[in-house]
Parts: structure tokens; sequence; C-alpha cells
């Protein structure tokens, strides 16, 4: 039985390493459209990088929306939205953006159970020499 089970186990751990040294095509060969853009570097300028709501209520939700330009020459391709806070959520422009033209990345933010001041910072990761911008939103936010 024990040399059977043996047996067993080297079969498997013979077969397991067979199937990890196997060529696995190069990762450029697997790139869509977009990911051969996001690897060509572009220039962004922001219209605004903050914004103030002013007063508001708490449980309040607001947005905003930042909108950039693509400066460059390459497709601006924005790869990820960072948010540090459960608050605050983001949309923004998926398909690339080409260049002279504008796209967005727009911000919620709930006000609920978060009386008083708040600034708050996200990040955006795009194509771009310095690969992330922060912007930031802030609010005196009244408690019920």
């Amino acid at each position: 039985m024990k040399k059977g089970l043996f047996i067993f186990v080297i079969s498997i751990s013979y077969a397991l390493s067979f199937a990890c040294n196997r060529q696995q095509p190069p990762v450029a060969a697997k790139a869509d459209a977009q990911d051969a853009d996001s690897l060509k570097l572009t220039s962004i300028e922001y219209i605004v990088t903050e914004h103030d709501f002013g007063k508001i209520k708490e449980g309040e939700k607001v947005s905003y929306r930042f909108e950039f330009k693509n400066t460059g020459e390459n497709n601006l391709i924005v790869k990820e939205v960072r948010t540090y806070c459960g608050c605050t959520a983001s949309q923004y422009s998926k398909k690339p953006v080409i260049p002279g033209a504008k796209g967005f990345v727009e911000i919620t933010f709930d006000s609920d159970q978060r009386p008083g001041k708040q600034e708050k910072h996200f990040a955006i990761a795009t194509n771009t020499l310095q690969e992330y911008s922060v912007l930031t939103f802030s609010c005196e936010v009244e408690p019920k």
C-alpha cells in the first residue's frame, strides 16, 4: 500500500514539473491593441486637479468629473483609478483617448457617517512618463 502511494505521488510530481516547464508564448504575442498602446508613452494635461464641493449635508452623495486632455502623440490609456476610501467610487474613460482628445475621471463621494472637513486623494494610472497622477477633492460635511 505504501509503495503504491509512493509511486502515485512521484508520478503526480513528475507530471506537474513537466507541465510547469512547457514553453509559454511571449507576453507581447498575447497583447491586444489596448495593451500594445499602453506600452507607448504619451502625455496628459488635467483641466482641474482639485475640486471643492463646499458645504454638503451628511448622507448626501456628490460627484465631480475631472477632465483631461491627451497632449501626446500616442493613445492615452487610463489603466486604473485608485480611491483610498470606501466612501469614494470612480468611473473613467475606458476606451483609449486619441491624441488631442479629452477623457474623464468621475468621482462620487458618499458623505454618510463622515461629518466634518473631508479631503480625499485618488490616483490615476496612465501610460504616461509619470504613471500616477494624484487628484484631490474636499468638502465640509454638515452633521445630521
